[in-house]
């Protein structure tokens, strides 16, 4: 962002965004009501009733390291939701082929991790805001979207490209976004997660033109 202020273009010209942060204004744009809530205070207020809600139903058969919980673990758990997702791993995949792609990534077993983010995702679907709820726990988008509370529902930023794709799912909306840009450049690119990739790919069907910077020894 320096680099081009320091340029002087015409701010008109460029936006800039993190993947994250351009799938929130998107989503904004679709009239979504979802509260951004901040990683902490879903750490703190929210994971470990979902984790004691998991656990109460956990198969009898099934052995299973249950973590004990701590504000490490619960932002543990929280990175390990993330990893899941991202992976664009579905209820389908074979449980092989699942171990396979996420057990040397992930703090805790992979089937808590998968039962822990079914149970979330259900429960921020329905999730209602604590009518004395501070300030503090929503994120503060810095006048880049209008601040709100959410009618129903919450989202961290890291779920905003999941929920995203869900909602134009068999759609070109992804596609008529990207015709708003005549060049799309991405850095980091090695850092880019199969979610983040098929978001990227569907706003690069209507751009113009694409760039992608990255440093595949990062990987």
């Amino acid at each position: 962002q320096k680099y081009i202020q320091d340029r002087n273009l015409d701010p008109s010209h460029y936006a800039i965004h993190t993947i994250d942060g351009l799938a929130t204004r998107l989503l904004f744009e679709l009239g979504d009501n979802y509260s951004v809530l901040k990683r902490d205070t879903i750490a703190r207020e929210l994971l470990p009733s979902l984790l004691d809600e998991v656990l109460r139903y956990w198969p009898a058969d099934v052995a299973v390291n249950v973590p004990f919980m701590t504000a490490s673990t619960a932002n543990a758990l929280l990175d390990d939701i993330d990893f899941f997702r991202a992976t664009g791993i579905d209820a389908q995949t074979e449980a092989e082929e699942i171990e396979q792609i996420v057990s040397q990534h992930l703090h805790h077993d992979w089937r808590l991790v998968q039962r822990l983010m079914w149970a979330y995702d259900r429960f921020r679907d329905t999730w209602l805001a604590p009518s004395g709820s501070s300030d503090e726990f929503y994120e503060d988008f810095a006048g880049e979207l209008p601040w709100r509370r959410g009618e129903q529902g919450f989202r961290q930023l890291s779920d905003a490209v999941s929920d995203l794709l869900r909602l134009v799912e068999d759609s070109d909306k992804l596609q008529q976004w990207g015709r708003r840009y005549h060049l799309i450049c991405i850095d980091e690119f090695h850092d880019t997660s199969p979610l983040q990739l098929t978001f990227l790919l569907g706003l690069a069907r209507g751009a113009q033109d694409i760039i992608a910077v990255g440093d595949r020894f990062q990987n």
